[in-house]
């Protein structure tokens, strides 16, 4: 387990969830923004997938209100896809990792901070395995107690 989670952070669909629903790994995050020692940024492409996924397991209403709650908090910055457009197209092009994964570390390149993931997802772990990405990537899992 690593001390705790600070810094400028792009926060994956997967963290967005554990927060929302506030999980062992979401309480981290939670308090992590409360303290105000992490600067938490992500994609549209994330507030969708959050959306869908909240939506299948809350339904729709309870999904969008918890997802607008969120946003209108300020704890996190949804950044415009359109600067990172070339930097997304070309990760998916070159890694076998989801449009929204190519997303989330085009964005951390962009912002100079590190992709942060709740857990390791089987495809981004041997993408991981097979060349080093240019972004740091670290996964909540590894801040639980």
């Amino acid at each position: 387990m690593k001390e705790s989670i600070t810094g400028t952070l792009v926060l994956d669909a997967s963290v967005l969830i554990d927060l929302l629903m506030l999980s062992n790994r979401g309480k981290i995050i939670q308090k992590a923004l409360l303290d105000e020692v992490v600067d938490a940024h992500t994609t549209e492409m994330a507030i969708i997938e959050t959306k869908y996924i909240l939506c299948r397991r809350l339904g729709w209403n309870e999904a969008n209100t918890q997802v607008e709650k969120l946003l209108a908090s300020g704890y996190i910055s949804v950044e415009k896809t359109e600067q990172i457009i070339d930097s997304a197209a070309r990760y998916k092009c070159e890694r076998n990792i989801s449009l929204a994964d190519s997303l989330i570390l085009a964005l951390a390149k962009k912002l100079g901070c590190k992709a942060l993931f709740s857990h390791r997802e089987k495809e981004l772990v041997n993408e991981i395995q097979k060349k080093k990405f240019d972004v740091e990537i670290i996964f909540l899992e590894d801040y639980e107690k």
